[in-house]
């Protein structure tokens, strides 16, 4: 229902991010680049890598959270959602795909350029506010993006059991390898047959397939893929 905050940023090496949090509204975190520990009160430790994120629920704490010696560059986004499921989000260490990573890097990008910290929201959090730059539809985008999101989340655990047992899971899982192995070889000069073969489709039937699934040809699709890592590139010089 709102955004607290949202913000973006680079931690040197070994340095403490943030301190025990008891706030009540949700925390997440992820990492762009780098590593980042978080050290629970339970004294189990959850290390977050590059790719990876996790939930707090509201009234969770961690002691606290320290960069890696290589540091990290993290996201962090604070937010209210009174029905979100507890069990299913709150402390679950999250591996995201490719599309996700799409949806986390446009947060990056907005949460970098676009937000500053204000001290005006009660209990001692900061909080951010778009600057005066900002076009009118950013905070309007962040909130639709974080929820969109969670949707994408909560649906794929709902429909995971059912992903080997119909053709459209098959195709799913397809499309989800390919788009995996673009990911993976995104600086390279694939071809259509290239990433066909490793789906062990045809050509035809492989373009066919992923233009359902996606709305898009195979190389728009990996283009799109190599635009999004070129300006990841450029925000780490």
């Amino acid at each position: 229902s709102h955004i607290v905050e949202i913000s973006y940023r680079g931690i040197p090496g070994e340095s403490v991010i943030d301190r025990a949090k008891n706030v009540e509204f949700w925390c997440f975190y992820y990492v762009d680049r780098g590593k980042a520990n978080l050290h629970m009160k339970n004294g189990e430790i959850y290390e977050l890598s590059s790719g990876k994120g996790i939930f707090f629920a509201p009234g969770s704490s961690f002691y606290y959270s320290m960069s890696g010696k290589e540091g990290a560059n993290i996201l962090s986004v604070f937010f209210y959602c009174d029905n979100l499921d507890k069990n299913f989000f709150d402390e679950r260490l999250r591996n995201f795909d490719t599309f996700e990573r799409m949806i986390l890097s446009e947060l990056v990008n907005i949460g970098q350029f676009y937000f500053e910290r204000q001290s005006n929201i009660a209990g001692g959090v900061k909080g951010t506010k778009p600057k005066e730059s900002a076009p009118s539809y950013v905070p309007h985008l962040v909130k639709a993006s974080v929820e969109f999101l969670l949707l994408r989340l909560y649906k794929n655990k709902k429909e995971k059991k059912f992903l080997n047992k119909s053709y459209t899971g098959q195709t799913n899982l397809t499309v989800n390898a390919a788009v995996e192995y673009m990911y993976e070889n995104v600086g390279k000069k694939l071809t259509v047959a290239d990433i066909a073969a490793t789906v062990k489709m045809s050509e035809s039937n492989f373009q066919a397939v992923f233009k359902k699934a996606t709305g898009q040809s195979v190389m728009n699709y990996f283009n799109n893929l190599k635009a999004e890592q070129a300006k990841i590139m450029i925000r780490k010089e």
